[in-house]
Order: C-alpha cells, then structure tokens, then sequence
C-alpha cells in the first residue's frame, strides 16, 4: 500500500513537471513510444515548477516509470506547432581587445579599380616621298654651264643628262650631271685646283677596243704644275675605252666611294701621283674586251710612274677590285711609299704585283681570293696562257717590302707568294697561308 501510494505521488508530481513544461513551451513529443521527454531540460528548472526549494532527491527523473492509470486518464494538452525561426545573420566575430589598446576595425572595403580604357592609336600617316630635286634647268651647252659658274661655285645638274665632252678650268663642284662622252674624247677632264665631282656619271662612247683619248675622267697637270685637292666621289663610272679615272701630275687627291665598271685598260691610274688617298671604290671588269691590242695588259688600281717621277705616299684601302682575268688587281710600277691595306681583290690572274723597284711598299690586312677553276676557263679568247698563271702576291725588285696579316684562298701550292728575284728587306708576319721569305 505504501508503494502504491508512493508511485501515486511520483506518478502525479511526473505529471505536474510535465504540464509544467508544456507551459513553459519547452516539451517534445517523441513518436516511437508516447512518453512525454523533455529535449534536455536542465534540473534546476524541473525542480522549479513544484518548490523553489526542491530536495535534491527530486533532481532525479525515474528513468522508464511503469504507466499509471490514474495518469493515463489525464490527456496533455498537444504542444502548438512552433512557426519557423528566420534564419540569424552571421554575427560579427569578435575581436578580444587587451586592456590599454583600441580595437582594430575591420579593413575597409574598397571597390575593385576600373581599367584604365587605353587609347586608340591613330594610324600613321603615311610618308610622303621625298621628291627628288629638280634642277632650274638642263638647256644651253653643259661647257657653256660650266663656264657661267663662278669660282668656287657649285653647278647641280641632278637629273640632267649630255652628250658632251667638257673641261673644268677653276674651282668649283659639279654634281649629280649624267655625261655620255663622244667617240674618242674624255668625258670630264680637269685642269684647275680645288675641282669636286660628286654623284656624276660618266659612260664613254665604247668599251670593246683600247682608245688612248677615251677617259672617262682625266685630271691633268705638269711636273711643275700638279692638280690639287682633286675630289672625285659616290660617281658611276662605266664603259671606257681606256681609264674609268685617270690621274696625271696630281697632288693631294681623295678618290672615294665610285662604282667603276668595264673598261679596257685601268680602273683606276695614278701617274706621278703623290700624297693621294684612293678608298672604298669598287672596281669590277677590266680587260675582258680590248685589252688585247695593249697585249692583255689591264689594272684595277695602279700607282705607277711616268714623266716627271713615281708615285709616292698613296694610301689605297678599303676598295674591291674584281673580274680581271688577264693581269693585275692592285699594281704599282716603281712607287714608293705605297700602302695597300684592307682592299679585296678576286678573280683576278695576280691580285698583288710589285714590279719597277719600288720602296717602302706597305701590303697589310688584304683579303686574296684566287679565280675559280671556271673562271680561269672564262677567258678572252687568245689569252689562256694568261688566265692559267695566277699568283696571290707577286715582287721583283722590291726594297723594304712589308707584308703582314694577309689572307689568301683558293691559290695553287707555291702561288700565293711569288718572288720574282731582286727584292731586299723583305719582312712577311701573320699571314695566312704563311709566306717564308
């Protein structure tokens, strides 16, 4: 009976915490076996809804009690469906601030940068053309337009063309003038100090047989009276029936940048030519017509000497001499004092040759390229004997030869050095092939 009594007590305070917690809104309904469950309320507030001082003995909920009829009449009342709880905004993290120091604030949010739009290149114009000068005037004879220049003048006749044969006897620059020279007469020849040819071109009237008379340009003086400061430069010079630039009694010349072609006998002369520079010229096809009524005998660029003395201290550098079969590429016939440096000389039957007793001869940094096997076959007709002998350097004579640092290529064993006899003081460093004098 007391037990009875006792589970009736328990069972009816079980009661009154459970409607108690339905008041409270706090009880679960648990589907699997009908037993009403609180979702974890603490102790403490159990205890709270029967004494606010409850023993500790009622902190305990009977796990599993038996059903109670007298309980079971009692139906609770059913819990009100909870509306949905709003999803809470993220709270802010808090950031723990020691004692003394302020709170660092978030970083500020910027907005991301705009590109800076790049302007649209406007296209570029195109160049115009530089039009090419056109002179006042090509009427009137060109010697009569020569002799109207005054001294020291400058007569630009760019575009301009003449057949004509003219003499310059004053100082004065002559430029851009096309000239077509008669048959057997010089195209320019001067006669005065202080003459400038600049971007002529000279074409003689032929180039297939030898014509003493048909230089294309002449510059002549006297032992006495030599031409002085000469310029002749970036001129075209073609089809001479004997020189391309012949030189006599000439002091102080500068011969530079001319393109020099087909011709009979010599590119380039000097004769009794002293104190002269000859550079950066190129001179191609000496010889290959004509040269057979002066027995084969042609030059790319000579210092040599007649009436009146050798040629002395000429420098020739620089320049590119090819295509003459039948003799010499860089020559001089008794000079002294001459230099041949860093000039390229090929297919030519001798490239260097020193004949005349010449002195004090300078042959450095020169580049010796030897005729082909078809180029010698390329020969003029008669002159095979020719062709066939080639040599890189040739002396005989020579006094205080210096050769240094030369190159030679393609010359038959014991061809690229010939000593023809006769030559003293003969100094050969750093050439290749060696040269053993």
């Amino acid at each position: 009976m007391l037990r009875g009594r006792r589970a009736g007590v328990i069972g009816l305070g079980s009661a009154i915490v459970v409607v108690a917690a339905i008041l409270a809104g706090s009880v679960a309904f648990l589907p699997s076996a009908g037993t009403l469950t609180s979702p974890s309320p603490s102790p403490s507030q159990a205890v709270s809804a029967l004494d606010p001082s409850p023993p500790s003995s009622l902190a305990v909920v009977e796990p599993s009690p038996s059903p109670d009829p007298s309980v079971a009449a009692i139906s609770p009342a059913p819990s009100p469906s909870p509306s949905p709880a709003p999803s809470p905004s993220p709270a802010a993290t808090t950031v723990p601030v020691s004692a003394g120091h302020q709170a660092t604030p978030p970083p500020a949010q910027h907005p991301a940068p705009k590109p800076t739009p790049r302007p649209t290149p406007k296209p570029k114009p195109t160049p115009k053309p530089t039009p090419k000068p056109v002179p006042a005037s090509c009427g009137g004879s060109l010697q009569a337009r020569i002799n109207a220049t005054s001294s020291g003048g400058t007569l630009d006749l760019t575009g301009c063309t003449y057949t004509a044969s003219v003499t310059i006897t004053k100082s004065m620059t002559l430029r851009g003038v096309a000239i077509k020279a008669p048959s057997n007469e010089n195209g320019i020849t001067v006669k005065a100090d202080g003459v400038t040819l600049d971007r002529v071109k000279v074409t003689g009237y032929q180039a297939t047989s030898f014509r003493w008379g048909e230089n294309c340009i002449e510059a002549s003086g006297s032992t006495s009276n030599p031409v002085s400061s000469l310029v002749i430069r970036s001129s075209t010079i073609t089809r001479c029936g004997r020189d391309g630039i012949y030189l006599y009694h000439v002091t102080k010349a500068t011969i530079s940048s001319n393109h020099i072609t087909n011709v009979v006998y010599a590119g380039i002369l000097l004769s009794t030519v002293t104190s002269s520079k000859v550079q950066s010229n190129t001179v191609n096809g000496v010889g290959r017509s004509g040269a057979a009524t002066n027995s084969y005998n042609a030059y790319g660029i000579t210092a040599t000497s007649e009436t009146g003395g050798p040629s002395s201290d000429v420098v020739i550098s620089g320049n590119l001499v090819e295509n003459i079969p039948t003799w010499h590429g860089l020559d001089t016939h008794g000079g002294i004092r001459i230099t041949f440096s860093n000039n390229t000389v090929e297919a030519v039957r001798r490239a260097v040759f020193l004949t005349g007793g010449p002195e004090s001869i300078v042959l450095s940094g020169n580049r010796l390229i030897a005729p082909t096997p078809a180029q010698r076959k390329n020969c003029p007709s008669g002159a095979s004997s020719f062709c066939a002998d080639v040599n890189g350097i040739s002396a005989i004579g020579a006094d205080g030869l210096r050769i240094s640092n030369n190159t030679g290529s393609g010359w038959p064993s014991g061809h690229w050095y010939h000593d023809l006899g006769g030559n003293s003081g003969v100094v050969a460093t750093g050439n290749n092939p060696v040269i053993r004098v």
